[in-house]
C-alpha cells in the first residue's frame, strides 16, 4: 500500500491524479482549495428567498432547546465594530428562527433510537441547540452536546408533504459548518484579510456588508460567501474546499418520487433502526489510489451497496461524482452502513452508508440511494478477500 500521509505527498498525488484523469479524458476526482466561479453560479437548492442576514453555526452554539418546546436561534452579520468576534444578533422574524414543535419531536425521536446503540450511546442525556439553513429555512442543522463538547449532529430537511427528512447525521467532535477552518480556507485564498488574532485572521475581517451563509444542497453542507460587489464563492463545509459550485443533482426526497419513505428516514410514523454495520476496509480514498483502475460497479439501489460491505470484512468502496466531485466532497470511503425500518409500512427502509472523512474524527451517515444517481463506486484494492 502506498502511504501519502505527508502534505507534500498528498499535494504532489493530487497535481498527478489529475493530470492522470484530463489526459484519460475522465472527470475530476480531487478536491481543489483554488476554483473559483467565473460568474455567480445558479443557486438550485431552492428558488425560496434567502435572510439577509448571515447565518453562524458553530461546533459550541450559544443557545440550546429544551425538550418538547419551541426555541430561537440567532443569524449573524458580519460587523467591523473593531471587535475580533463577529457580531450575533437577533434579526430573523420569530417565523424564520422558531423552531418548528414537529422537527423538534423527530429530532428527539431519532436521537432516542439512535442513542440505543454504539457508537452513539454518548447521545442519551446529551443537550441539543438547532441552527437553520438556508435557503428559505428548509433545512435544520441539530447539534448535539455534552456540555460544551460536541458529540454529534443531524441535519433535517423539509419534505414536499409538510414533514421532515433526516438528511444525514453524524458522530465525532469535527463537526459540520465549524467557523475555524472556514477561516482559515478564506485567509488561504486570499479572501480574509487583517490582522491575525491568536494565531489566525477572523471572520470579521470580511469587508463591510459581506454575508456568509449557511447552507444544504443534496448531501452537501456548505458556506456561501458573498463580499459586495463580488461574485460569490462557495465552501464545502466538511472538506473546507472551495468549490465551483454547490451539487445540482436533485436528491430523490426532494423529487416528489411515490415511493420516498424507502429512500430516506422522515417524519411520517415510527422506525425502528438496526445496529451500525461497520467494515475494516481502508477508510482514506488517498491511501492507495489502485481503485482508479477498477471498473465502475453495477450499483442501482441501498441494498446493492450493503452487499458489498459485509460486517467485518476488509471491504470499502470509494464514492466519486465526476464533474461535481468537489461538491460532494468526493472521492471518500464507504466503510459500512446502518439501516432504518418502518413500524407501519414494512416494504419501506431507509440505508445510511458510512462516510469517515479525512483526517478528522467525524464519521457521516447519508442516505445510500442519495449517493447512487450522481455518483459513481469504485472497489478499493485491498478489499478482496
Amino acid at each position: 500500500m502506498i502511504d501519502f500521509s505527508s502534505t507534500l505527498s498528498i499535494k504532489i498525488i493530487r497535481a498527478t491524479l489529475s493530470a492522470i484523469l484530463l489526459a484519460t479524458t475522465a472527470l475530476s476526482y480531487l478536491p481543489s482549495n483554488t476554483a473559483f466561479a467565473a460568474s455567480e453560479p445558479t443557486d438550485t437548492t431552492s428558488s425560496s428567498t434567502t435572510s439577509s442576514t448571515t447565518v453562524l453555526p458553530s461546533t459550541a452554539p450559544s443557545g440550546t432547546a429544551s425538550p418538547n418546546s419551541t426555541s430561537s436561534t440567532s443569524t449573524a452579520s458580519v460587523s467591523q465594530s473593531g471587535s475580533s468576534e463577529i457580531s450575533l444578533k437577533q434579526t430573523a422574524s420569530a417565523s424564520e428562527t422558531m423552531v418548528p414543535s414537529r422537527l423538534e419531536t423527530f429530532a428527539e425521536q431519532t436521537i432516542g433510537d439512535l442513542a440505543d446503540h454504539l457508537p452513539f450511546k454518548s447521545w442519551q442525556d446529551a443537550s441539543l441547540d438547532y441552527t437553520p439553513l438556508g435557503p428559505g429555512t428548509h433545512s435544520w442543522l441539530v447539534t448535539i452536546e455534552d456540555g460544551a463538547k460536541p458529540l454529534g449532529y443531524l441535519i433535517i430537511t423539509s419534505d414536499d408533504l409538510g414533514g421532515y427528512i433526516l438528511s444525514e447525521y453524524g458522530i465525532g467532535s469535527d463537526l459540520p459548518y465549524s467557523l475555524a477552518p472556514l477561516e482559515n480556507t478564506l485567509a488561504a485564498a486570499g479572501i480574509l484579510k487583517g490582522k491575525p488574532q491568536n494565531g489566525k485572521v477572523p471572520l470579521s475581517s470580511l469587508p463591510q456588508g459581506s454575508q456568509v451563509e449557511a447552507l444544504y444542497s443534496s448531501i452537501s453542507p456548505y458556506w456561501k460567501v458573498t463580499l459586495k460587489g463580488k461574485t460569490s464563492v462557495y465552501v464545502h463545509a466538511v472538506t473546507y474546499d472551495i468549490v465551483p459550485s454547490p451539487p445540482n443533482a436533485k436528491t430523490p426526497f426532494m423529487s416528489g418520487k411515490k415511493n420516498v419513505k424507502a429512500m430516506a428516514l422522515n417524519s411520517s410514523g415510527t422506525w425502528t433502526v438496526a445496529s451500525v454495520i461497520t467494515t475494516q476496509g481502508e477508510q482514506d480514498p488517498y491511501q492507495n489510489l489502485m481503485w482508479l483502475s477498477k471498473p465502475t460497479l453495477p450499483i442501482k439501489n441501498g441494498n446493492d451497496l450493503i452487499h458489498l460491505l459485509p460486517a467485518g470484512s476488509r471491504k470499502s468502496l470509494v464514492f466519486t461524482a465526476d464533474k461535481q466531485n468537489e461538491a460532494f466532497g468526493a472521492p471518500f470511503n464507504l466503510t459500512g452502513w446502518q439501516r432504518w425500518f418502518h413500524n407501519d409500512k414494512l416494504e419501506s427502509e431507509a440505508i445510511y452508508v458510512t462516510v469517515p472523512q479525512r483526517k478528522t474524527d467525524l464519521i457521516r451517515f447519508v442516505p445510500a440511494d442519495n449517493l447512487i444517481g450522481p455518483g459513481k463506486f469504485h472497489e478499493e484494492s485491498n478489499s478482496s478477500e
